[in-house]
C-alpha cells in the first residue's frame, strides 16, 4: 500500500513538473521536446511502435504552435519518425 501511494506521488510530481517545463523559456520548451523525442526513440528501440508514435504525437500536440527554431526541429523529427512507423511493415 505505502509503495502504490509512493508511485502514485512521484507520477503527480512527473506531471506536474512536465507541465510547468512546457510554460517556461523557449529554451526549456526546446530541452523538453527534444526529451521526449529522445522517449519516443527508445520506445521504437524496444518494439513498442505504438507507444513511440503516441509520444510523437505528444510531441505535437504540446508544441504545435511554438515557432522556436529548436522547438520546430523537434516537432519535425517527430512527425519524420511517426511517418517512418505508420510506413507498412514490408515497405521499410
Amino acid at each position: 500500500m505505502k509503495s502504490t501511494r509512493f508511485c502514485f506521488l512521484i507520477l503527480l510530481a512527473c506531471g506536474a513538473l512536465f507541465s510547468f517545463a512546457i510554460q517556461t523559456l523557449p529554451d526549456d520548451r526546446a530541452q523538453t521536446a527534444r526529451t521526449l523525442f529522445d522517449k519516443g526513440r527508445s520506445l521504437e528501440q524496444q518494439g513498442q511502435a505504438d507507444a513511440a508514435i503516441a509520444v510523437y504525437d505528444d510531441i505535437e500536440r504540446y508544441f504545435g504552435q511554438d515557432n522556436s527554431p529548436a522547438v520546430r526541429e523537434q516537432i519535425a523529427r517527430a512527425r519524420k519518425a511517426r511517418q517512418l512507423l505508420e510506413k507498412p511493415r514490408g515497405n521499410r
